[in-house]
């Protein structure tokens, strides 16, 4: 054997070595058959040889469907070598998908369905997928159904295709991606889920869109993440629906490359939703002259500290899209840098309780807000002079 085959064989037999240590041992199958490198009872290996049908699988599908054991306390790993997988597989409860690496594994789906579908009755709970690429080709890379368990991405690369669709859709149930990318080259929305969301060490990327949305949830929370959106059309970064979003220690950039003016915002809430932004920076920029419907922020219930919020019309206006008037209240701003090209802060009439407070912040553009309503204390404007309290 030559040194580099020597080396290959060893990168990948401790890279097996480290999944298989996570399970119980399981030598040997019925009749006292040595499987290779000892697989135990709950790992499955996806390899092109040698293949058993028993412990080592050629499609990751015939691994998921071999399982019939897996619980809430005996989970089964998928352990996928370095390929190419041309597959779209139907999930079970408690199966975690692990490849050999981002760049070693791929999963691409088989030109008519989702690269993974998850949904009753075979899945009701959670599964993982970790370490390897996904290669969306249809309107849908992973179609995930309501849940009660956690489902988690890790070290996972999603390229969604050119045309309109969605990258992950999940119904009701806890979500999580964690050190993972997803990438859009099209008119889509990369991540949309009914329940709750954690994005963490993640970038999230859409180019080249028409109209797109990164992310949809209910429940969003993002942390130490990257969300960048570019298009010519309108075009959102985080929309929260139903619920609450947090976003921290994170970075979203919108540009847009349209010449007329439409809507393209940082984050949006709705009157019953609200979200908390802390320590961030969302920005939004607008190729259309004079644009003024473009907003950093834009909704009801939002709260800002220590954070830069930036929009080639407003930093923050308080608007509900949904009933054509202000945002509902109250908004509460503070140690942060605000710009607008039009206002810093925009206030529309008709809010419920859409009492603005902002302390120790610079105000770039000025703002409309109401004495003896608003409060602004502790403040200035783009050349730092002080703002006058009220």
């Amino acid at each position: 054997m030559t040194p580099i085959l020597m080396k290959t064989g060893a990168r990948a037999a401790f890279a097996l070595t480290a999944v298989l240590a996570l399970a119980p041992r399981g030598a040997l199958a019925a009749g006292g058959t040595k499987y290779p490198w000892n697989v135990p009872d709950n790992v499955r290996v996806v390899q092109a040889t040698p293949v058993d049908g028993v412990r080592t699988f050629s499609t990751i599908q015939a691994a998921i469907d071999s399982v019939s054991t897996a619980s809430a306390t005996n989970r089964f790993v998928m352990q996928v070598m370095a390929g190419t997988y041309t597959e779209s597989l139907v999930m079970k409860d408690y199966v975690d998908i692990v490849g050999n690496g981002r760049d070693a594994t791929i999963l691409q789906d088989d030109g008519t369905n989702p690269v993974i579908t998850a949904g009753a009755p075979s899945m009701v709970a959670g599964f993982s997928v970790q370490n390897l690429t996904i290669v969306q080709r249809v309107s849908y890379g992973v179609s995930i159904g309501s849940h009660s368990d956690t489902i988690t991405f890790r070290n996972v690369t999603l390229k969604m295709p050119s045309t309109s669709g969605y990258g992950i859709s999940a119904g009701n149930g806890p979500l999580e991606i964690h050190d993972s990318r997803l990438l859009s080259t099209g008119t889509d929305i990369p991540l949309y889920t009914g329940g709750s969301v954690l994005l963490s060490k993640s970038i999230l990327e859409v180019t080249g869109a028409g109209d797109a949305e990164a992310i949809m949830s209910s429940n969003p929370t993002i942390r130490d993440s990257v969300i960048s959106v570019t298009g010519s059309g309108s075009l959102y970064g985080v929309m929260v629906e139903g619920g609450t979003g947090t976003i921290v220690n994170s970075e979203i950039i919108i540009r847009s490359t349209a010449t007329d003016d439409c809507r393209n915002y940082g984050v949006t809430t709705y009157s019953d939703t609200s979200a908390t932004i802390r320590n961030s920076r969302v920005v939004v920029t607008v190729a259309a002259p004079a644009p003024v419907d473009d907003a950093a922020l834009s909704g009801s219930h939002f709260t800002v500290d220590g954070s830069v919020l930036s929009g080639s019309a407003y930093g923050l206006v308080d608007s509900n899209s949904q009933y054509g008037r202000g945002g509902d209240g109250p908004f509460s701003l503070n140690n942060s840098n605000i710009s607008g090209g039009v206002l810093a802060i925009s206030k529309l009439p008709g809010g419920v309780d859409n009492r603005v407070l902002v302390g120790n912040s610079r105000l770039s553009g000025g703002h409309n807000l109401v004495p003896g309503e608003d409060k602004v204390v502790g403040c200035y404007d783009a050349s730092y002079n002080p703002i006058p309290n009220q």
